[in-house]
């Protein structure tokens, strides 16, 4: 029996990989997240010195905010030119912090928050790992793709409204997952963040919601899908509460409550719901044939130009991500939702940048790709559970006695090892050959 159990059982190899954070975890190791994330986003910063060309247009209208000029890119022409109220109204204000004394000082500061709210979102997930009882490996898996993706780092450093995105989705899954008794009132709270990060987000909440009520996970404060209609009534009026009065007064100051960027860009496409239709139906058999925002979740903003056919490693992740909710988990079922919310989201943005522009608008991607990155988390969670059951028994696929079955398992185990490792490089990678890639873009184009 003592023979037994040394075989089943896991190596010395395995075991700090396979150990669950939910009892190893401390203060200490939310303080080194936080300081990782915030570092190596800085650390970006520093080196590209990168500025969107996004951020000169929606600084020179908070510019003229802070000096009195009002909310407009061009005084005397209320034309709302700016997409996120966050991302103009805090510029803005520490346009009037500086004294309007530096333009530079403003974007540094700008960026310094945003570095900070990537950190707190760091908590955020290495707190939803510690309640799901994630092992290391997968922790790492979750914590480091987040850390090291190009698009989520470089969106939030280069001025745009990437780092409140993230942070509000990343909120909005804590609160379905880590079970709170106040949850209708946060999600109220978060779905606000959310609006006013970005108007379309109301698109973002209600995929979500489409998934939740599919897959109905479990929560502790919901009974049944009646239950979560309930909720997300009242959390609708909560955030309605928030984020009506800055609804009707932009409707009242720029005569639109929809920013003329998205009516601009809304001008090229179809509103045929018919066609609306048959493109949807039609994403899931293009996204395998097609180049969709599906090869670009993971890869360098404009990849298409010099990255050859990387872009397939990532293609192959999204995939896998995007289509997990097929796999029966009663235990996983947020992972579901999140898998089904990455599918809706992908045929929206495809819809929508394709509809406008005729190529993959980069900047949209970093929200999908945080989904992403947690539904491969839960992925790779269930697999490493599964090759750590004791129930698993492989002599039913005939491969002889419980040693070999022990073997096998440690075996699988190691390739779980192998592809976390190698995501993870991956995207380290490609993160650094993209940071040295837009150094040069900023000097030679933006500058």
């Amino acid at each position: 029996m003592q023979h037994t159990d040394k075989n089943t059982s896991i190596t010395q190899k395995h075991k700090l990989f396979w150990l669950e954070i939910s009892q190893h975890i401390n203060r200490k190791a939310y303080i080194f997240v936080f300081l990782f994330v915030f570092s190596f986003s800085m650390l970006f910063a520093f080196y590209t010195q990168h500025a969107w060309e996004d951020w000169y247009i929606t600084y020179r209208i908070s510019k003229n905010l802070a000096t009195g000029n009002g909310l407009v890119y061009t005084i005397g022409q209320k034309v709302q030119a700016f997409t996120s109220p966050i991302g103009t109204l805090i510029p803005a204000l520490l346009n009037i912090i500086t004294f309007n004394s530096s333009d530079d000082l403003v974007l540094w500061l700008f960026r310094f928050i945003n570095c900070i709210v990537l950190g707190l979102t760091s908590i955020s997930l290495l707190k939803i790992a510690h309640f799901s009882k994630f092992y290391f490996g997968t922790t790492l898996l979750l914590i480091g793709l987040f850390a090291v993706d190009t698009k989520i780092v470089d969106f939030s450093i280069n001025g745009m409204e990437t780092a409140y995105m993230v942070f509000f989705l990343i909120s909005f899954c804590y609160l379905l997952i880590v079970e709170n008794h106040s949850l209708t009132f946060l999600l109220g709270l978060v779905w606000a963040g959310l609006m006013y990060t970005r108007p379309d987000s109301c698109v973002y909440i209600l995929c979500l919601i489409i998934g939740i009520l599919i897959f109905n996970p479990k929560h502790k404060y919901i009974k049944n899908r009646l239950h979560w209609i309930k909720t997300f009534i009242f959390s609708g009026l909560i955030c309605a509460v928030l984020y009506l009065p800055w609804f009707f007064w932009t409707w009242h100051y720029f005569g639109s409550p929809i920013p003329h960027t998205i009516v601009a860009k809304g001008l090229l496409m179809s509103y045929d719901p018919i066609a609306i239709l048959k493109f949807l139906i039609k994403f899931p058999y293009t996204m395998f044939i097609g180049v969709t925002s599906i090869d670009a979740t993971f890869m360098p903003p404009y990849y298409c130009n010099g990255w050859g056919n990387i872009h397939i490693i990532g293609k192959i992740i999204t995939l896998f991500t995007a289509l997990y909710w097929l796999v029966p988990s009663k235990k996983f079922r947020i992972a579901r939702v999140l898998s089904f919310t990455v599918l809706l989201i992908h045929s929206y943005l495809m819809y929508v940048t394709f509809g406008s522009f005729g190529w993959i608008a980069p900047w949209y991607l970093p929200s999908v790709a945080i989904l992403s990155i947690f539904v491969l988390a839960f992925g790779v969670q269930q697999l490493s559970e599964f090759t750590l059951s004791k129930s698993t028994n492989y002599k039913l696929l005939g491969l002889g006695d419980i040693a070999l079955s022990s073997i096998v398992t440690n075996r699988f185990r190691s390739c779980l090892q192998f592809f976390i490792i190698a995501i993870l490089s991956f995207t380290l990678t490609i993160t650094i050959l993209s940071a040295y890639s837009l150094k040069i873009q900023q000097n030679i184009i933006e500058n």
